[in-house]
């Protein structure tokens, strides 16, 4: 059995670590980063991701929600805080009085561009090392696996291949299979 080496970085990683492990000590270090870049703007990570969510255009509450992957009970506590702090809007849907649109302010709009900034350097520390082209294809990645990761059975596909993979990449870990 090895003995820990306290002069190992602590960011150091297996080369066969599973990436749900890796992901999930990422979204560790990131979350902490994240909510301490998005206090000054008097905003938490759930904040935010809701804010984004909506940035492209209102939407019902129930397909927040959904977007956001939270119950009803934990997005009305949400929208609440910010719609208190006047960061959206919500209204009944004239079509269906059973619903609540939600939306951004301007105030929210504002908010939400006021963070770009701090997002932006919390994302140079995440992806230091990584040459521009890596950059770009991690965040492909990421965005690629959000959108067809099976971890949401209902968005769950068999989409075609990740274009990273068609161009060459390999696994970190070549002994692991690449689609299990």
């Amino acid at each position: 059995m090895d003995v820990l080496d306290p002069q190992r970085p602590r960011a150091e990683t297996s080369p066969c670590m599973p990436a749900a492990v890796l992901v999930s000590k990422l979204a560790r270090w990131s979350g902490k980063q994240f909510a301490n870049a998005l206090a000054p703007a008097g905003l938490k990570p759930r904040h935010l991701g809701t804010l984004f969510e909506l940035r492209g255009g209102p939407l019902t509450q129930q397909s927040l929600g959904e977007a956001l992957g939270i119950d009803a009970a934990q997005l009305v506590g949400l929208l609440n805080d910010l719609e208190a702090e006047q960061l959206v809007q919500r209204r009944r849907d004239p079509g269906d009085r059973r619903c609540h649109i939600v939306e951004i302010s301007d105030l929210g709009r504002a908010r939400l561009e006021s963070t770009d900034r701090a997002m932006a350097e919390v994302d140079a520390r995440l992806m230091t090392g990584l040459l521009p082209e890596q950059r770009v294809q991690f965040v492909a990645l990421l965005r690629f696996v959000a959108e067809h990761g099976a971890y949401d059975d209902e968005r769950a596909s068999e989409p075609e291949p990740c274009p990273a993979e068609s161009d060459g990449f390999v696994p970190a870990c070549p002994s692991l299979p690449k689609n299990p």
